[in-house]
């Protein structure tokens, strides 16, 4: 799950279940401690069943993070530890969500254990930023990818970056620290 804060009182909320990801907007009033709108959930995107008569079992979701107000990434093993693949979603006012991007994981990384973001400080002139992603995987390393927004009047990302693999890895806290 992942809450994006939009403005005050208002969140978008994604989370998965093993093949689905759902989208809700939340009205909050902290003052009076109440929801000020109800909004139904929606079903954003399910993950595709395999071609028929493919042996191999359906990518179950591990992650999900907000990239934008309108961009989503999904962590995905896939069958049967089989590898890992990072996707990112964009979505819309209505209808399903599309894949805009995808990223297979090196072979080493036959599952993914857990994944987070950093969005880096945006460009004051056109809203531009960089996303920092980080992976760990069942082998005990650690995948650090980038990811360029280019801001909001193209609404739209680049390809993924390698940035750095780390071995050995056995306990991760991944944070980012700037000055502003």
């Amino acid at each position: 799950m992942d809450i994006l804060d939009q403005n005050e009182g208002q969140f978008r909320v994604v989370y998965i279940t093993d093949h689905d990801v759902y989208v809700q907007d939340v009205d909050y009033d902290f003052a009076r401690r109440q929801e000020r709108v109800s909004k139904e959930r929606r079903k954003a995107y399910s993950v595709p069943h395999p071609d028929v008569g493919d042996r191999k079992g359906k990518p179950r979701l591990r992650g999900v993070r907000w990239l934008s107000n309108s961009h989503i990434l999904l962590l995905l093993n896939k069958y049967n530890r089989t590898g890992v693949e990072l996707v990112v979603l964009h979505l819309y006012e209505e209808g399903p969500a599309s894949v805009i991007s995808r990223k297979t994981l090196p072979k080493h990384v036959a599952a993914a254990t857990d994944m987070d973001v950093a969005l880096l400080n945006p460009s004051e002139s056109d809203g531009a930023y960089q996303v920092a992603i980080a992976v760990g995987a069942i082998d005990m390393s650690l995948s650090v990818f980038t990811l360029d927004y280019h801001g909001s009047a193209r609404d739209s990302f680049s390809s993924f970056h390698k940035y750095a693999t780390y071995d050995d890895v056995s306990h991760v806290v991944f944070a980012i620290h700037y000055s502003g």
